[in-house]
């Protein structure tokens, strides 16, 4: 083999060939200026051929292995939106029921409300009518006790008068019998 001149890049190390003085197979120079052996040229090739189909062929399985990557993206997407949003509802739902919940407590409140201000209104009325009762009472008792001496006067002045008409009625009789 010759050296390299100034003007040719250096030899490849993977494509330089031994020496081959000892065999038959012409040497041929590429183009870019080294020297190669055309069996070796074909036995490149079909590595070349070969690694080729072998990229082609994990080409192909990366791009099946992406889209089945893709669908199961798209599909765990799915399933994530779906999974918020059950979640959302089951908020909502939660956030409806404590609502509810709330609305009745203010709705018994004021129920309870209307009714104890009933009660006060009528225990107030109750309370007037009582002493008003009471002071209707208080004067009943007074004019009762009033008829009472009143009557008791009277009784008195009729035992009076009666013990008198009969003093009278036996000195009547006396004298007529007399």
């Amino acid at each position: 083999a010759s050296s390299p001149s100034p003007s040719t890049p250096p030899p490849d190390p993977c494509l330089a060939t031994e020496s081959r003085q000892n065999t038959a197979e012409p040497e041929v120079r590429g183009a870019n200026g080294m020297t190669r052996s055309p069996s070796r040229d074909s036995h490149l090739s079909k590595d070349r051929g070969a690694t080729l189909h072998s990229l082609k062929e994990a080409v192909l399985k990366m791009d099946q292995t992406l889209c089945r990557l893709q669908g199961d993206m798209f599909s765990i997407g799915a399933r994530v939106e779906e999974v918020v949003s059950d979640a959302r509802s089951e908020q909502i739902s939660s956030q409806l029921g404590e609502l509810a919940v709330r609305r009745r407590c203010m709705e018994f409140e004021s129920s309870v409300s209307g009714r104890l201000s009933a009660a006060e209104n009528a225990a107030r009325q109750a309370q007037k009518a009582a002493e008003g009762s009471s002071a209707q009472v208080a004067a009943l008792v007074t004019q009762v006790q009033s008829l009472a001496k009143d009557l008791e006067g009277n009784l008195r002045w009729r035992s009076n008068a009666s013990a008198s008409a009969s003093s009278n009625i036996a000195a009547v009789a006396s004298a007529a019998s007399a």
